[in-house]
């Protein structure tokens, strides 16, 4: 399945609270994240209106060109209209919006700018969009990654203090769809050791649950 009825789809951000920290181990309950839709991993496009957004936002760039790029540029489109409603209260003149880098430098041919891409679609015209965040050699995509931990992140990470300099006090670290939390730690991190009077929040089209096939271990 490749198409999705977006009025199917969350309008409204969700808190992840205490009772979502083990999910995202990474966070702690002094972080403010905050999710549209429940992702989850495996379970194909048929399962929820969000794993189809998702699925297809997500699709890799060398389909490019071919009959399934289509439904990635509407994912995209799509992902801007739900965000940009889910934040539509939002003070933009305090608020600077920052995306969280893929997992490829920009070099790369297989670099997708798909989350700062959904950020200027929805917000480009009513808030910064700040580019301050990229990393210095290209990497496994982050969900086939075993060193997840954010120190190997901050280490591969480069920020740019000029872009980084005209952000505003409120920074939102903006992601397609959070796991472990291991991105945002370190984002959130490393911007604070750079500029500790920010404050930091953090938005994401989707968090990932566990598929239910993931407990079936515990149970055999």
């Amino acid at each position: 399945m490749t198409t999705f009825d977006i009025s199917f789809f969350p309008r409204k951000l969700s808190k992840i609270d205490e009772l979502h920290l083990p999910d995202h181990h990474h966070l702690n309950s002094q972080d403010h994240c905050y999710y549209l839709g429940e992702y989850t991993a495996r379970a194909g496009y048929s399962h929820s209106p969000t794993n189809n957004l998702i699925i297809n936002f997500k699709k890799p760039m060398n389909r490019r060109g071919g009959r399934q790029w289509v439904y990635k540029l509407k994912a995209i489109r799509k992902a801007a209209e739900v965000m940009s409603f889910a934040l539509k209260d939002t003070d933009f003149e305090s608020v600077s919006f920052v995306p969280i880098p893929p997992s490829k430098r920009k070099t790369d041919p297989e670099y997708d700018d798909r989350v700062a891409q959904t950020l200027r679609l929805a917000f480009g015209t009513r808030s910064d969009i700040i580019d301050a965040l990229t990393i210095a050699e290209s990497r496994e995509a982050y969900h086939n990654d075993t060193n997840r931990c954010p120190s190997a992140l901050t280490d591969n990470l480069v920020v740019d203090l000029d872009e980084l300099g005209k952000a505003k006090r409120t920074i939102v670290l903006f992601d397609d769809v959070i796991t472990t939390g291991c991105h945002f730690r370190a984002m959130k991190d490393e911007i604070l050791s750079i500029a500790p009077d920010k404050t930091i929040y953090g938005v994401f089209l989707a968090r990932r649950v566990p598929n239910s096939a993931d407990f079936s271990s515990f149970f055999e």
